[in-house]
């Protein structure tokens, strides 16, 4: 269980190398237009740092809807990648990038809402039940931060057939789940947090040389860059993790037959 490994299977597996292309055009897409909509927010401040925010109304609505489409599209993206993993015994080739993952956001959509109500209702309880700044209160807090990472394994498992089985309802569900998987997963999630703060440094190195220049337009154009490469660096990092996940359960798919 090694996230750099499942790193390198995204770019040297069969047709792999376009796929990085297109993602990385996908991740520009996000990072430009989500640049835009918080120029409007920031206004003039922002605007000596990443450019100017659009102008018109118009602009900023298609800016700002074509950002949540093309984030959905990666989200979805990553539960077809896993799909095709768990049900090709292992195959490290990414699919296309299609319409499809919009179909697979709303089979997935009904699963994220009902666990997040059930965290909801926990989270309610707990800050209704128990005084802040006890001992108990830090205990639940830490069953939370515990419990919440399953819910991707929890995913993970869903989208190999997307159907709606009553385990992938079921509350316990969650317990089973990390008795099973809580610390191989709590290992990986490690691997993608120093992952992460790799990919921060660059990016932050990447601004810092933006600064050398003196002519504004190239240290915009620079930090644009900084900032595409981040979104794509995220997408990367969760299609690895989501390929370690789907490896925890093709080997062992007990909780969710």
């Amino acid at each position: 269980m090694n996230i750099f490994s499942y790193i390198k299977d995204l770019f040297t597996s069969k047709n792999n190398l376009l796929m990085q292309i297109i993602i990385f055009s996908i991740s520009g897409i996000i990072a430009i237009c989500l640049n835009n909509c918080l120029g409007v927010l920031i206004g003039s401040y922002y605007e000596s740092f990443l450019g100017y925010a659009p102008v018109s109304n118009i602009e900023q609505t298609v800016d700002f809807l074509l950002a949540v489409m093309m984030t959905i599209l990666m989200f979805s993206y990553g539960y077809v990648y896993t799909s095709r993993f768990l049900n090709t015994e292992g195959s490290l080739n990414l699919p296309e990038i299609t319409m499809a993952s919009y179909i697979v956001f709303v089979r997935i959509l009904p699963v994220i809402v009902v666990w997040f109500f059930y965290f909801w209702i926990i989270l309610v309880l707990g800050n209704f039940l128990l005084a802040k700044n006890s001992l108990l209160y830090l205990l639940f807090e830490f069953l939370l931060l515990v419990l919440f990472p399953s819910i991707f394994l929890l995913l993970v498992s869903f989208s190999k057939d997307f159907l709606y089985k009553k385990v992938f309802f079921k509350p316990f569900t969650i317990f089973l789940i990390l008795k099973r998987y809580g610390w191989k997963n709590i290992i990986l999630l490690f691997q993608v947090l120093v992952l992460n703060l790799i990919s921060l440094a660059m990016v932050i190195g990447i601004f810092y040389i933006a600064a050398k220049f003196t002519a504004p337009l190239t240290q915009v154009c620079i930090r644009i860059f900084g900032l595409c490469l981040a979104v794509y660096l995220i997408n990367i990092i969760n299609l690895a993790y989501m390929r370690g996940c789907a490896g925890l359960i093709v080997k062992d798919d007990i909780i969710f037959q």
